[in-house]
């Protein structure tokens, strides 16, 4: 079906794919949702395994608390990481410098000595490379067993 506009012939699929300012904007703000949705749930997650390393160590803090503790001291860290990256001899340890100013704003906001922000930040990340490891182990079992098409070690002759 082809559709006359403006002295053009449009075919159908062209007509009906065209969208006006009001769909467009409307997309857009959808995705702005989405993402802002997306980046409240990473906070929230960063933050729950901070708040299990604090909980490990024995500090009681909220979920909402240590993510919002986490993101502040995580900006600190990255602000401080950017400055001391220009400063020459300096620059290579811009690494370790941002993490110990994550420590320290971590200690501060908690009102904790660096020692234990140090425990619960390493706690923290064993506790989710271990919750990693588990769901990688599981995957990998899952697709060994119940995907015949895999290709397993052994099948593959070159």
């Amino acid at each position: 079906m082809h559709i006359k506009r403006s002295g053009k012939v449009w075919s159908h699929a062209k007509f009906k794919s065209l969208k006006n300012d009001s769909e467009t904007m409307f997309d857009f703000i959808h995705g702005g949702i989405f993402a802002g949705i997306l980046i409240l749930i990473s906070i929230l997650i960063s933050g729950f395994f901070l708040w299990v390393g604090l909980r490990i160590t024995g500090k009681k803090v909220g979920i909402l608390e240590a993510a919002l503790v986490n993101l502040a001291a995580g900006v600190l860290g990255v602000i401080a990481g950017s400055i001391f990256i220009f400063i020459p001899f300096i620059g290579i340890l811009s690494p370790l410098i941002a993490y110990l100013v994550y420590l320290y704003g971590i200690s501060l906001l908690l009102k904790i000595s660096i020692v234990h922000a140090f425990l619960a930040s390493i706690l923290a990340t064993l506790v989710f490379t271990g919750i990693l490891f588990a769901i990688g182990v599981f995957i990998g079992i899952w697709m060994l067993k119940f995907i015949p098409f895999m290709v397993r070690p052994g099948m593959m002759h070159f």
